[in-house]
């Protein structure tokens, strides 16, 4: 992570080798495979490509079991748009859109706290 964190700051060669430590340590870590792949990708790399084929992949996988949050939503918006899979971008679109759309508030979920001494005195 810490690798990862470094080469948000930097650029260039030296961000290369910071995000390819990062997926020495952790070669799972789906924000280096998106960003490392994006930066591959860029420079016609198909190392690139195959970093995002596995980025979606794995993100993919927490969306079906829905324990994706919603940063990993967005990246996987991301890194299958940049792969041209539209589908699984329109996937992880509906689930963000379904998210913003989820209240906070539930009426039939409040405590009722007219009689506030009920809560404040011991029985």
């Amino acid at each position: 992570l810490t690798a990862y964190n470094l080469a948000c700051f930097t650029t260039g060669e030296s961000r290369e080798m910071l995000l390819r430590k990062s997926l020495a340590l952790d070669p799972h870590m789906t924000p280096t495979l998106f960003s490392l792949g994006q930066t591959l990708m860029h420079q016609d790399e198909k190392e690139g490509r195959e970093m995002l084929e596995l980025c979606v992949r794995i993100l993919e996988k927490r969306l079906d079991r829905h324990l994706i949050t919603p940063d990993e939503a967005r990246r996987l918006i991301n890194a299958a748009g940049a792969i041209g899979r539209k589908a699984t971008a329109q996937r992880a679109r509906a689930w963000l859109d379904g998210q913003r759309d989820a209240s906070a508030y539930d009426e039939d979920n409040l405590a009722d706290s007219r009689n506030r001494e009920s809560f404040t005195t011991k029985d």
